[in-house]
């Protein structure tokens, strides 16, 4: 199978089941394992490229002091050698290039996925709603709330996926009374004008609708802030506690944020 295939099912299955990107916790995934170790073997097979190369220098360097009878040898050596290091440059030279492909392709399929794939898996699994929310989430009677931590703060599409990886959403938060009820449980991190990312976002018909179904958003039950939305190139939903978390529009790249999950009981 050509790596770049290969590549094309390890994200694939990566995606499927939540265990992207990385930019989770440290970044890992197990195409970036690939290219850690055809790294590694990249540099195991120049080492021992030098070392052999050395050593048909030395041979070089000290044939004039050997004795006749060892010179057919010392030749037959010598050339055992340097075909030995010129078969191992060709395996290099496959490996290199195979390092060059895992990498673009990997670049190109995470790009692919985040801006055509994610929205198939925004919808989290009801089959595995909680009848308890884990420690640390804030609960209500109807969902489960996840604030993400000021290590955390991302861009809106990684704050998408995180939730998704966990079997949650980025929090629809539909009315004022919900929206009281998140911002009066918060942890004691939050400042008063740290924005939150949402599952909201503007669509092309220039509607603002719920990320998991398109379901437009009521402004008779959800409030925006005065001078909301700006418009322009903020498409994407979010809330600060300095403004009752009424809503705001925000911009979807070039801001980390903070960022709340919600999952249904």
């Amino acid at each position: 199978m050509k790596p770049y295939i290969l590549l094309i099912v390890i994200v694939f299955l990566l995606r499927s089941y939540g265990a992207s990107s990385s930019e989770d916790g440290d970044g890992t995934s197990l195409t970036s394992e690939i290219v850690g170790l055809l790294n590694g073997t990249y540099h195991s097979l120049d080492q021992k490229i030098c070392e052999l190369q050395k050593r048909v220098d030395a041979m070089n360097g000290s044939s004039g002091n050997q004795c006749g009878c060892n010179t057919t040898e010392i030749q037959e050596f010598k050339r055992l050698i340097s075909n030995e290091v010129r078969d191992l440059s060709k395996v290099l030279s496959g490996v290199e290039n195979d390092i060059r492909i895992l990498k673009k392709g990997q670049a190109e399929l995470y790009e692919f996925f985040d801006r055509n794939g994610s929205d198939a898996n925004t919808t989290p699994d009801p089959t595995n709603a909680p009848l308890e929310c884990d420690s640390g989430w804030i609960s209500s009677p109807e969902k489960c709330y996840y604030v993400s931590s000021s290590s955390e703060k991302t861009e809106w599409a990684i704050a998408r996926d995180r939730c998704i990886a966990i079997n949650a959403r980025l929090a629809e938060i539909k009315t004022d009374e919900e929206a009281s009820f998140i911002m009066n449980s918060l942890p004691d991190y939050v400042g008063s004008n740290d924005l939150f990312y949402t599952g909201r976002m503007r669509n092309d018909n220039n509607d603002w609708v719920f990320l998991s179904n398109n379901e437009v958003v009521d402004t008779f039950v959800r409030t925006w802030e005065s001078g909301e939305p700006d418009g322009g190139a903020q498409g994407c939903g979010c809330t600060q506690k300095a403004d009752d978390f009424n809503m705001h529009d925000c911009f979807c790249t070039e801001f980390n944020l903070f960022y709340i999950c919600e999952i249904m009981r």
